[in-house]
């Protein structure tokens, strides 16, 4: 028995009413929150004005947007100038140091 009484003129919902109406409750949350976010190596801001998630970490793989070549992050870090700056590896070992911006415009996260 329902603890809840049905109102004159209302049905009962079946449970693949109720899901779908939890789904499509989620999926507006998701989409709110992915316009509020904006990843970034440092400085940038979200729609809404916030700043955004870094998401460049040690052991993230991106690839260069021309040569399609993988590469690893090793670090990111801030040069003298506090500048970011990105330590990328390859895959035979060797590293290399780039700028943010050369990163932003060049690489993708794999």
């Amino acid at each position: 028995m329902s603890v809840f009484k049905q109102r004159d003129g209302a049905r009962d919902l079946s449970e693949s009413e109720i899901i779908e109406m939890i789904r499509q409750e989620y999926d507006q949350k998701l989409h709110r929150l992915a316009s509020e976010i904006t990843t970034h190596l440092g400085g940038k801001k979200t729609l809404n004005g916030e700043p955004g998630i870094n998401v460049m970490s040690q052991g993230l793989k991106v690839r260069h947007n021309k040569s399609r070549y993988l590469y690893t992050v090793i670090s990111v870090f801030k040069d003298q100038d506090q500048k970011s700056m990105i330590k990328l590896q390859t895959p035979e070992g060797s590293t290399f140091v780039i700028p943010e911006k050369e990163f932003e415009k060049n690489y993708e996260t794999d």
